[in-house]
């Protein structure tokens, strides 16, 4: 039997509380490396070609208190400071898809075997799903003048000129 708890609504820090039968844990049936924490927003472009996934990581630290009959897994985010240690808990992945590739995809799902998905690699680049992917991705670097400046180079910050800020026309076409 596996019992899960979390983190209420207002706490924002994952908290996850896993009680197994250590019939199951013992003899090494069981074993817990580690646990993700994933929280994922999407949004639809403008024209509907282009979806930007957002993605929340916390990875957690596990601890197991033993007991007689069952195994208490706790895990939650780092509260204890590790000095020299290189482990990030917390990091965003964000990714830009093609909603017509991923129509096109869903097919391979229902395949079996000896079966022959109906696009084709020329039929995808007919619908132009590379573009709905990279021209996205452009508009939102254009729009980011100096985003790398600050982050640690190598360049001493002394010797550094800041970034020259040209102020562009508004954008007339705001993807998300």
């Amino acid at each position: 039997m596996v019992q899960l708890t979390k983190s209420s609504p207002e706490n924002k820090t994952p908290f996850l509380a896993f009680k197994i039968d250590n019939a199951v844990v013992g003899r090494g049936k069981l074993i817990l490396d580690g646990v993700r924490v994933h929280r994922i927003v999407e949004y639809l472009s403008g024209d509907a070609t282009s979806i930007l996934h957002i993605a929340e990581i916390h990875d957690l630290d596990v601890n197991a208190q033993v007991g007689e009959t069952h195994t208490i897994y706790k895990a939650e985010s780092n509260t204890v400071p590790r000095p020299g240690c290189e482990k990030v808990d917390y990091w965003h992945e964000v990714s830009i898809s093609s909603t017509d590739a991923i129509k096109n995809f869903e097919e391979n799902m229902t395949l079996e075997f000896g079966d022959e998905a109906s696009w084709t690699p020329e039929s995808i680049s007919k619908q132009n799903v590379a573009a709905a992917m990279y021209q996205p991705a452009c508009e939102m670097l254009k729009q980011m003048d100096g985003i790398g400046f600050w982050n640690d180079n190598g360049i001493e910050e002394d010797k550094a000129a800041p970034p020259i800020d040209k102020r562009r026309e508004p954008v007339k076409y705001q993807f998300w």
